[in-house]
């Protein structure tokens, strides 16, 4: 995990090829608008993004796998979509019907054309609405590819404190140059470790 975070601070402060958060900060400006005006290669986001990037004319764009590292291994961090009833609701039987039509195959085909979510039901996924549709992004085959190696967050009740009290704090030092991977770690992971045997959180 300390490679992979310093081979990603290394991208920012060695090789200069991926900006620095606040470099971001200081043009007001995110990835996304460096990509669309030709500043930045690539960025990593999700196919969310497909609706606004095929509204500009005259730009080719694709999406790609996510490298290995070093040990053949891939991840893609994703948190993924859900539709959830709340228990307490007034109305289960009316939230069972929107969840069933969002699910249902003429939602996902809908969701597929306009680019905004991977289809959930396989074949939308795999036919003319999404993997072989002529829409941009046209590697959309590779997404579906991509499932296998989804990775998610911990479920912890305390995961967004951990997340917002250490590890986003001092990572932040981190991308921006000022700490290193190794001190930031050593700093956090007592921390975080405590944090996560405390089934609260």
């Amino acid at each position: 995990t300390i490679e992979g975070i310093k081979f990603y601070v290394d991208l920012i402060h060695k090789h200069k090829v991926a900006p620095a958060p606040l470099d971001l900060g200081n043009l007001g400006i995110g990835a996304q608008q460096l990509f669309i005006s030709g500043r930045l290669a690539m960025f990593s986001s999700g196919i969310w993004e497909t609706p606004i990037l095929r509204k500009i004319k005259d730009f080719d764009w694709d999406v790609a796998m996510f490298p290995k590292g070093p040990t053949g291994m891939r991840g893609f961090g994703t948190g993924g979509s859900a539709y959830c009833i709340l228990k307490t609701t007034k109305h289960p039987r009316e939230a069972w019907e929107v969840i069933k039509c969002l699910a249902g195959r003429e939602s996902q085909i809908m969701l597929a054309e306009g680019g905004l979510a991977q289809p959930a039901i396989r074949d939308i996924s795999e036919g003319e609405h999404w993997a072989r549709s002529p829409k941009k992004p046209l590697n959309k085959k590779m997404l579906n590819e991509a499932v296998k190696y989804v990775t998610y967050e911990p479920f912890h009740p305390g995961w967004r404190e951990i997340q917002d009290l250490y590890i986003g704090q001092e990572f932040d030092l981190v991308f921006n140059g000022t700490e290193r991977v190794e001190d930031a770690v050593g700093k956090i992971l007592p921390k975080i470790n405590e944090l996560l045997r405390t089934p609260e959180g």
